[in-house]
């Protein structure tokens, strides 16, 4: 069922229901990855378990070109774009955030609509989910741009 409804161009899925209704350019690994994808969302990049709107409503997500490495990254984004979360739950809750990358196990699981925050270590975080230009680097970290 991968790319079962996907209308767009140069698209590779490789598990269960994943890029299911993908725009174009994408690739999706894993069951379920990239399964909330519209046909309007361009050139995402989801690795992993419901990564990249994978847990969002199916057909709801419309950002473009985020790239989720790890088990349910990225899961919730509906319009947030060029989001990059590498390690399981990285920046699992951003829904429409921009520019946000973290790297670490459920770095930045706390933002949701912040934009242009860079997260570094196990559980590293911002302090509220709207806060934007934070730099957090460290195991359990947490700062406020």
């Amino acid at each position: 069922l991968a790319l079962y409804r996907a209308k767009g161009d140069y698209n590779t899925a490789v598990g269960f229901s994943a890029a299911y209704n993908a725009g174009n350019q994408t690739t999706a690994i894993g069951g379920f990855a990239g399964w909330g994808l519209s046909e309007n969302a361009q050139s995402n990049t989801a690795v992993g378990y419901a990564s990249v709107g994978g847990s969002a409503a199916f057909n709801s997500s419309n950002g473009d070109h985020n790239t989720g490495t790890g088990y349910r990254s990225l899961q919730e984004v509906t319009s947030g774009q060029q989001n990059v979360g590498f390690g399981g739950y990285s920046l699992s809750n951003v829904t429409t955030g921009v520019g946000n990358t973290s790297i670490g196990y459920s770095a930045g699981t706390g933002l949701s609509t912040g934009s242009y925050n860079t997260l570094v270590g196990w559980d590293a975080e911002v302090v509220g989910q709207y806060d934007n230009n934070s730099i957090v680097i460290g195991k359990g970290a947490r700062g406020k741009g």
